[in-house]
């Protein structure tokens, strides 16, 4: 089974989000913000918006949410994402993990689809993850020039 699962994101996820939302050590490397989604009616649109690409990374053995992670397309390019907002989650594997199994969604829904991602580039820790599931650095990301841009092999 693995030390983590995904499971579709709930309304009282976000109440777990916001005890993180005002960590730093989080915000530095992330460039897409779900606290924004803070309020009633941000959450109720993010869930309906995103009920098929947007997961909540949880702890197999405790079901402690973690993280969250997800996915979008767009012409045939798939762009994942995740956070582990759990610090003593942190350098344990998770996100190696987490990685894998949007992957192997993405392929059973989109087969064929490009997938690529953007990463801080001092985020060495996550840059050395996603070279180990098999993404290379492509370059500097157009929207955003602090991320690489990184595609699956």
């Amino acid at each position: 089974m693995g030390n983590i699962y995904l499971r579709k994101l709930k309304e009282s996820d976000f109440i777990e989000f916001k005890r993180y939302s005002d960590n730093q050590d989080i915000h530095k490397y992330t460039a897409f913000d779900i606290f924004k989604y803070a309020s009633k009616i941000g959450i109720e649109k993010y869930l309906k918006d995103n009920k098929d690409s947007s997961f909540a990374i949880c702890l197999s053995k405790t079901d402690k949410l973690i993280g969250d992670a997800g996915f979008s397309i767009k012409n045939n390019n798939a762009e994942i994402g995740l956070t582990i907002f759990d610090k003593n989650s942190w350098g344990k594997g998770y996100g190696q993990e987490v990685t894998k199994k949007l992957i192997k969604i993405i392929k059973k829904k989109y087969p064929g689809a490009t997938i690529q991602l953007t990463v801080n580039k001092n985020n060495i820790r996550a840059i050395k993850c996603y070279e180990k599931v098999g993404f290379i650095t492509k370059g500097t990301s157009k929207k955003l020039p602090d991320e690489y841009l990184m595609i699956l092999k």
